[in-house]
């Protein structure tokens, strides 16, 4: 089930990763000019934080399978609408429509690598590596294949390929095996954090501004060609990174517990920071990778325990907070560095991160797993 859940997300997220590769250098091929291509880009983002709202109520009323099958139709049909429509309003109408199917497919393939909360660390990790192939491959297969389709082309061929994920998605389970016993929790409010969502709130925060900075920051020792290089190549480790090291991780949350491992990752992250900050480039910005790739993991196990709600709800209020960090790093990042410099940025990140692992330790609740 565990498997077959994240296929489902890995077969339709090929077309969202290689849009960010493709559409800025083809913009012309998709009938927008090079100055709406970030408008097209970033819609998604914003009616994913909304949706994550309507996704307990969904699944409520529907059933996590079918809410689960009609997000990945959605998800297909945005891809193929990517090449076969032209212009700024169906390109929109594509970006929205993949906003709120990956928004419902974040939490419900997460809920159903949970299920019962036996084994969530293995659950969650092997959840993590096997959704996270499709965009891996989407930035090195996918580009290849771009140029032997054409920019839209590609789009066509990725999307009857994401049409697989909705059969797939109709042999999932209708409802978690949890479910039964959570429909008397209190439920919870997504927008009102807990200090976990405040933690990863700060470390999705730190996510956004260092994909956006990455190629300053090479830039100062390296040429304009070889930052640009040097920087994709380190994105591509952190995919590869998340899809090897999921695994690893989600065995180690099951052997020594999830905070126990929280805590040195996020203790390499501020570390790593520092490093940025003061010159030690490389094997700081390595072991920010590292570190960060453990905690894709970490996160939504941790998520899965807080009080109040279902799993769902749960999974639903880290995702939003996690997504509205994403959206607000890349605008500190740019806003920073202009205004500060590269060293102050990444000595604030170290700092605001920092802080909220405090918060985080010293707020954690008694009943809270270790």
């Amino acid at each position: 089930m565990v498997v077959r859940a994240a296929a489902v997300l890995g077969l339709v997220w090929f077309g969202d990763a290689l849009i960010y590769v493709v559409m800025p250098l083809h913009a012309s091929a998709f009938g927008i000019s090079l100055g709406l291509v970030g408008v097209v880009l970033s819609v998604n983002r914003i009616v994913r934080i909304l949706g994550y709202g309507w996704v307990t109520s969904l699944s409520r009323r529907f059933g996590l399978r079918t809410i689960t099958a009609s997000a990945a139709l959605g998800a297909a049909l945005s891809t193929l609408g990517y090449g076969l429509f032209l212009g700024l309003l169906p390109l929109l109408v594509a970006r929205l429509v993949w906003g709120m199917a990956y928004g419902v497919l974040n939490v419900t393939t997460t809920a159903y690598a949970i299920g019962d909360g036996r084994r969530t660390g293995r659950r969650v990790g092997l959840n993590r590596a096997v959704s996270t192939i499709g965009p891996t491959l989407a930035l090195s297969g996918g580009a290849w294949l771009a140029l032997e389709l054409g920019p839209r082309g590609v789009f066509v061929a990725l999307g009857v390929l994401g049409l697989l994920a909705v059969p797939l998605a109709l042999t999932l389970p209708r409802e978690l095996a949890a479910g039964a016993h959570e429909v008397d929790r209190p439920r919870t409010t997504r927008w009102r954090p807990s200090t976990l969502n405040v933690l990863f709130f700060a470390n999705s925060v730190i996510d956004g501004a260092f994909t956006t900075t990455l190629s300053l920051l090479f830039a100062g020792s390296l040429s304009v060609g070889s930052a640009l290089l040097a920087a994709g190549l380190l994105l591509a480790l952190q995919r590869l990174a998340i899809v090897l090291l999921s695994l690893v991780g989600g065995a180690l949350i099951d052997r020594i517990g999830a905070t126990r491992l929280l805590t040195p990752c996020v203790g390499v992250v501020v570390l790593g920071l520092l490093g940025i900050a003061h010159g030690v480039l490389y094997p700081a910005a390595i072991a920010v990778v590292i570190a960060r790739a453990l905690l894709s993991v970490t996160g939504p196990v941790l998520a899965s325990t807080e009080r109040g709600g279902s799993t769902v709800e749960r999974l639903a209020a880290f995702a939003t907070w996690v997504d509205c960090g994403a959206a607000v790093g890349p605008l500190l990042g740019g806003f920073a560095v202009a205004r500060l410099g590269l060293p102050v940025l990444y000595v604030v990140l170290a700092a605001s991160l920092a802080l909220a692992m405090a918060l985080y330790l010293t707020g954690r609740p008694r009943w809270a797993v270790p």
